[in-house]
């Protein structure tokens, strides 16, 4: 018997030919967490994240999904519909037409 693979819970922004992008979600904040509170390279970023609950981690991306001036991206792998990384959009500045890009790959 084949493993089905789960439909994406919302529709993808972004298809390539191993990945799609798709919003981030709540659903998704479990294996982020990890990455980003566990991880040796956070410690490298410039913008590193402190140590906080899982709780007080959901509450401040919950608040943050109010911000337009943020987008974040869940990287997931299309044959096995596997989250693998985020792309975030930030700091984005309609004068200079500018904004930030951060990728975390798991």
């Amino acid at each position: 018997m084949s493993k089905k693979k789960p439909a994406p819970l919302i529709r993808p922004s972004f298809i390539g030919k191993n990945v799609y992008l798709r919003p981030l979600t709540v659903n998704d904040l479990e294996s982020i967490y990890i990455w980003q509170q566990l991880c040796e390279p956070q410690s490298l970023s410039c913008r590193p994240c402190g140590f906080t609950s899982f709780d007080q981690y959901v509450e401040k991306f919950k608040k943050g999904q109010a911000d337009s001036k943020v987008n974040r991206f869940a990287i997931v792998e299309q044959d096995e519909n596997t989250l693998v990384g985020t792309v975030s959009f930030f700091d984005y500045n309609p004068h200079n037409r500018s904004a930030e890009l951060g990728v975390l790959i798991d």
